[in-house]
């Protein structure tokens, strides 16, 4: 595990922000004006949630179960977008 005392990313300050910086921007983009822009306003989304991502991944490689974790998450996200 790493040694940063957190147990989980979930636990990672960075992971937490990157998280409400994705909410907040997944409400923008959920904003009116972005409606006709499609193609921006999927930009925006995906942008915001790659920091979520990129953090957990990162994290997993330090940790087996953690990587584990992460494998399954990023699955279920390309199962999704299928």
């Amino acid at each position: 595990m790493p040694n940063n005392g957190a147990k989980s990313f979930r636990e990672l300050r960075v992971w937490e922000s990157a998280l409400a910086i994705k909410r907040s921007l997944h409400e923008l983009a959920d904003d009116e004006g972005f409606k006709k822009e499609e193609r921006l306003r999927h930009q925006l989304r995906e942008a915001a949630a790659s920091a979520v991502s990129h953090i957990s991944e990162d994290y997993a490689r330090f940790d087996p179960q953690a990587r584990r974790n992460a494998e399954r998450i990023k699955k279920r996200r390309s199962d999704v977008g299928r």
